[in-house]
């Protein structure tokens, strides 16, 4: 699929993501990113910010120097070093 002169494809939305811009993500595919998997029991830390969180299992993402990958969402940092 094209926008204007820009090709939107699974790499570039990828690549939105890894930069941790999910709006471009978001605005290339025409909807929210979305993630899926198993809800999983944590820390429980979604406790003490007074609103439920949930934790789920996903596969853990390594780039190809075989470190975890890492990223950000509405300035919030998630991932493992």
């Amino acid at each position: 699929m094209a926008d204007g002169s820009v090709t939107i494809s699974s790499s570039l939305i990828r690549d939105h993501l890894a930069a941790g811009d999910v709006v471009g993500a978001a605005a290339d595919l025409g909807r929210p990113h979305q993630v899926e998997g198993v809800v999983v029991r944590c820390h429980q830390r979604g406790r003490a910010l007074a609103f439920p969180t949930a934790n789920l299992e996903t596969p853990v993402r390594r780039d190809p120097g075989g470190r975890r990958l890492r990223g950000v969402a509405d300035g919030l940092r998630f991932g493992s070093p």
